[in-house]
């Protein structure tokens, strides 16, 4: 592949990578230790690649501690300590003013491998780091990649990020990366609050477009015991988003079936083929 383009075959490196460990749950060493490690080895193996071309790569880990409540499976408070975040920002050389935020979660359920939920996005979005990093000519506005480690105990890391993090007031628009199943094509399947600026970027850019109302109407119906970081963007940030996730095959999610042998190599292609092209339309224009 050219540089700039998408390298699934790399991204499939990331995604056997961060399941070989097994399952992540939150506060294990698997999460805190073994994953975050790997993350901040690839992004510093970027930052050293691309020194001297137009943009600039800053890292920061953080671990906040928090507390807010949520209407989600009836209602509850939810309480987090020193949950992890590993947030990457990639601007022109000279700084950004308006941000864009990507999303996926590195944690998971504690039976599972999570390679859909949501390895695979993690991986992606590496890739997708890769590329826009490479590209010779500088990107217009600055984009944060968001690593999260706590989203299976309900949100937690991406509440910590957007309530108290420094870069969080610049971002201006986010893509959620998620699974709800295992491979397949990744279906948008939240988007707003209003602003259909973002969807017609999204059909405008997308190489393989693929949406479905019916998606949003069943799941912001809460028929679906499930919730995603979009939820906490939207609620908590007032920011613009759209939600994307695997949907197939959705009796392996959570499950210990739920490996990376299971998702094709296609299916990152076109995910990653997808996600590089809305976000690189989008940080141009």
């Amino acid at each position: 592949k050219l540089s700039g383009e998408f390298n699934a075959l790399r991204a499939r490196q990331h995604l056997e990578q961060i399941t070989s460990v097994g399952p992540r749950p939150v506060g294990s060493e698997e999460n805190e230790v073994l994953t975050v490690g790997y993350l901040l080895e690839q992004i510093e193996s970027i930052r050293a690649t691309i020194a001297e071309g137009p943009h600039q790569l800053t890292v920061d880990v953080q671990r906040p501690t928090g507390t807010f409540s949520i209407d989600f499976l009836g209602g509850f408070t939810s309480f987090y300590d020193h949950v992890t975040n590993v947030a990457v920002r990639l601007e022109p050389k000279g700084g950004a003013e308006h941000l864009m935020l990507a999303n996926c979660h590195f944690d998971t359920v504690a039976n599972s491998p999570g390679a859909s939920d949501d390895a695979v996005s993690c991986a992606v979005m590496l890739e997708v780091l890769h590329s826009l990093a490479s590209q010779s000519t500088p990107l217009r506005h600055g984009v944060i990649f968001l690593f999260n480690g706590a989203e299976e105990n309900v949100l937690q890391a991406s509440h910590g990020f957007i309530t108290q993090h420094p870069w969080a007031e610049q971002v201006r628009a986010f893509i959620n990366l998620e699974a709800a199943g295992v491979g397949g094509k990744e279906v948008v399947f939240q988007t707003g609050p209003e602003n259909p600026w973002l969807v017609q970027a999204y059909v405008h850019a997308a190489k393989h477009p693929f949406a479905s109302v019916v998606g949003q109407e069943v799941f912001q119906s809460g028929v679906i015991p499930s919730d995603t970081d979009f939820r906490i963007y939207r609620d908590f940030g007032n920011i613009p988003g759209i939600d994307l996730a695997f949907i197939e095959n959705g009796f392996i999610y959570h499950t210990k079936y739920d490996t990376a042998n299971r998702i094709l190599t296609d299916s990152i292609q076109r995910a990653g083929d997808n996600i590089l092209a809305v976000l690189k339309h989008l940080l141009m224009s």
